[in-house]
C-alpha cells in the first residue's frame, strides 16, 4: 500500500511552519522502520529530524535537498 509522507507541523505557529529540507536519511529503495529518522529539515532556525510514521520502503522522493515545504505537503511516498 502506498503512503504519502507529509511534512507535519513542527512549530506552534503555522505561518512559520515552512521548512527547508536538509537531507534524507534514507535513499529510494531502502527500507525504514516506524520511528526511525527519515528526513532532516530546518524550520524557524532549528534543525529537526522527522521520523517515519510507518514502516516501509521509500519508493519516491518528491522534494529534494534545499527545497522548501509547508505543513501538509507530500514529501515522499512509502510502500507499506
Amino acid at each position: 500500500m502506498r503512503y504519502e509522507f507529509k511534512l507535519p507541523l513542527l512549530t506552534d505557529d503555522e505561518k512559520k511552519g515552512e521548512a527547508e529540507i536538509s537531507f534524507w536519511y534514507v535513499e529510494v529503495g531502502e527500507t525504514i522502520k516506524e520511528g526511525a529518522e527519515l528526513v532532516q529539515v530546518i524550520v524557524d532556525k532549528m534543525t529537526v529530524d522527522v521520523p517515519s510514521p510507518k514502516t516501509g520502503k521509500l519508493v519516491e522522493v518528491l522534494m529534494g535537498d534545499g527545497e522548501k515545504a509547508k505543513p501538509g505537503d507530500v514529501m515522499a511516498i512509502l510502500e507499506t
